[in-house]
């Protein structure tokens, strides 16, 4: 079964704060800022399935009510 992209939208939240926790772990500058880097990708990707999940939801209930005319 595949993942409706709000599913897909909190599985990135996830890896983001795991990111963000494995940075506060890490010694060297460069790695935390690399680590909170990929935390801003995973939720900019959270972002971008959750709306795209809206999208198609508005758009399926355009075309259920324009269906019904």
């Amino acid at each position: 079964m595949t993942k409706s992209q709000a599913d897909k939208a909190a599985e990135y939240v996830n890896y983001a704060r795991h990111c963000l926790k494995t940075a506060e772990t890490l010694p060297d500058r460069e790695s935390r800022i690399l680590h909170r880097e990929m935390a801003a990708e995973w939720v900019r990707l959270a972002g971008d399935s959750a709306r795209h999940d809206a999208a198609l939801n508005a758009a399926n209930d355009y075309v259920s009510s324009a269906a019904s005319l």
